[in-house]
């Protein structure tokens, strides 16, 4: 995502439902919603992600998939 001095709302979701990632358990974001976190990943985290930038100039997504494997 480009940067800008543009106050911006980060909004992460996840795409299987458009569910906020957020309401997921064990799930936080670090640096004002710039960084995703899963504290303790389980099978209920795999799925595909989205993260939203939105300020007056514009806005920007970027999407990632999770998947976790059982030892």
């Amino acid at each position: 995502m480009r940067r800008t001095s543009a106050k911006r709302k980060l909004v992460w979701l996840t795409i299987q439902d458009g569910r906020p990632a957020l309401s997921l358990p064990l799930v936080q974001t670090l640096s004002e919603g710039q960084q995703f976190k899963i504290i303790s990943a389980n099978a209920q985290h795999r799925g595909s992600y989205m993260c939203t930038a939105l300020n007056k100039v514009g806005k920007a997504e970027i999407s990632f998939d999770v998947d976790v494997i059982s030892l």
